[in-house]
């Protein structure tokens, strides 16, 4: 059996899309869906600013909005698979991201959600909570990975969901600061929506939208919201290992994919790994190290993150506007989940 594990399926739902080819078409297109939310306000009585789906009823909140959501991008995947492996006798296995514990989601909300997940798709699963937050898609994925290279299965879906849009969420937000309103320091914009990815062996023959490279993942120690200094030594790490198998200079990678936010934490952690490993990156003569970041169209996706960055990077390859046939991408979720993955483009 191949080593190698391939994406052959993508699927999305987010604010400036239903699928996950109209989604990065968007945000190609710069086309944002940032509004004034109907009914939530912040703490100054204005009118609260993010991404919204533009389909579901805004009032719906909590676990049966991200049910929705989920259910959506998994069933987008699984309409690309071939109908044996979609509807077979195993359950598939699926690795999912959700939110960080949180005013408004719960582990008895996490529990709701992975019962409701189960029920409603028409497929077998076997819902694992891979990791959380926005680095948890990724997490997810170098499982997902492990798991076919040992053969325990031949075909894994990893996704990720989000929806701050949840009235105890939003306060903790402004409680926090995070919320971009008027006299925050280092804020984002919240969104929401889903996305799925499946990967299997080389043995299955399916087209590849991309080839895993290499993936890593650790914790960081030093938080957002606290008084310690994050020098990013662990995300260091983290993107080091992830590229180990990259013959450099000639694999260099060619793009960066993250989930830069707007918040000085992430970008100041960000600016200590492109300092330490300038080899990594292919660079062009008089032009800086460019990251790619869909915040500003669709919102900061928190749980989702990971797996709508391999969407992004994926339609760049399908859709002939990347720079070169591999990327990077990483993403830190905020109770110190650190991850990397380095992606190949397919054949």
């Amino acid at each position: 059996m191949s080593s190698a594990v391939h994406i052959v399926a993508l699927g999305a739902r987010t604010p400036v899309g239903l699928t996950a080819a109209s989604s990065a078409a968007a945000v190609r297109a710069r086309i944002s869906r940032l509004k004034l939310h109907p009914h939530f306000v912040d703490s100054t009585g204005a009118k609260l600013r993010g991404a919204i789906d533009g389909v579901m009823d805004p009032l719906v909140q909590g676990v049966a909005r991200l049910v929705e959501f989920a259910t959506h991008s998994i069933n987008e995947v699984a309409s690309q698979l071939p109908t044996d492996l979609a509807k077979g006798p195993r359950p598939i296995p699926l690795f999912l991201s959700v939110p960080e514990y949180r005013p408004g989601f719960s582990p008895n909300d996490e529990a709701r959600l992975v019962n409701e997940l189960q029920l409603k798709i028409p497929y077998r699963l076997s819902v694992t909570i891979a990791h959380k937050g926005h680095a948890g898609a990724f997490a997810g994925l170098e499982l997902a990975t492990e798991m076919i290279r040992t053969g325990r299965s031949n075909l894994v879906l990893v996704g990720g969901v989000e929806s701050y849009f949840h009235a105890d969420t939003i306060d903790w937000l402004i409680d926090n600061g995070q919320l971009a309103m008027d006299g925050s320091r280092s804020p984002f914009l919240p969104g929401e929506g889903a996305a799925a990815v499946a990967l299997m062996s080389g043995s299955l023959r399916i087209p590849s939208l991309a080839v895993i490279r290499g993936s890593h993942t650790a914790i960081e120690t030093s938080l957002i919201k606290t008084d310690d200094v994050n020098l990013a030594w662990t995300l260091t790490s983290v993107v080091r290992q992830a590229a180990t198998s990259l013959r450099l200079p000639h694999e260099a990678i060619d793009s960066i994919w993250c989930d830069l936010n707007g918040e000085r934490y992430r970008t100041d952690e960000w600016s200590y790994v492109l300092l330490r490993l300038p080899q990594l990156f292919r660079q062009l003569h008089g032009e800086p190290t460019r990251y790619n970041t869909a915040v500003e169209f669709w919102g900061d996706m928190g749980a989702a993150t990971g797996a709508l960055l391999v969407v992004l990077a994926v339609n760049a390859w399908q859709r002939l506007y990347a720079k070169g046939p591999r990327a990077l991408l990483f993403a830190g979720s905020e109770q110190g989940l650190r991850s990397a993955i380095v992606l190949e483009q397919g054949a």
